[in-house]
């Protein structure tokens, strides 16, 4: 699969559509943790997040996303494609990037804007081993606000399937959902899917 349909799918989900909120942000409700389990995948998130999910079929690869969001601007989204694929991480970050700027220059009427910032190289632990991500930051402009975000994209190639993490947020949100963020991929487990 391309990269260029990965940042599709990506997109497609829910990141576009949350790129420009005015919305407060609620603090995550870690402590009354709700819990997703489903065909293999399961993990914890916060009691007053939610999660949508579809599943979709694509040259013989099967595209899971699910979508953890809050109730203001954060997203969280797990993609699972089965069989693996390879995914080159620096480009599908630009192509995602790409796509979120064309689609910001959508919304208000055709009064939003978008620049891009620096894309930076993280490490963190995510299903079971010391992976390597990529984030970039993007300043959202509407309506005379200005709104710093940052986009955050990892992955893991696995035996049986490649497994990408998607996080976006505007930085004044941050400490409100990054212990939401933590909760559901500290948490991520993948087992065998059920039969069908």
């Amino acid at each position: 699969m391309s990269c260029c349909l990965v940042a599709c799918s990506l997109i497609g989900g829910a990141g576009c559509e949350r790129v420009l909120g005015f919305f407060s942000e609620p603090k995550a409700q870690v402590d009354a943790p709700q819990r997703y389990e489903k065909d293999g995948v399961s993990f914890e998130y916060p009691g007053n997040w939610t999660v949508k999910e579809e599943t979709a079929q694509e040259n013989g690869i099967e595209l899971r996303t699910i979508n953890v969001e809050s109730a203001g601007n954060a997203l969280l989204m797990v993609q699972s494609f089965q069989p693996a694929v390879e995914i080159d991480l620096a480009q599908h970050i630009e192509l995602t990037m790409g796509a979120m700027q064309e689609e910001v220059g959508k919304q208000v009427g055709g009064l939003a804007d978008s620049t891009r910032g620096a894309v930076t190289d993280f490490e963190r632990e995510f299903l079971g081993a010391k992976r390597s991500g990529k984030q970039a930051a993007i300043t959202i402009t509407a309506l005379g606000e200005k709104v710093p975000s940052s986009v955050a994209l990892i992955g893991a190639v696995l035996e049986d399937r490649t497994v990408l993490l998607f996080t976006t947020i505007p930085d004044e949100d941050r400490e409100s959902v990054e212990a939401g963020f933590d909760q559901v991929i500290s948490s991520l487990r993948l087992g065998a899917a059920k039969p069908g």
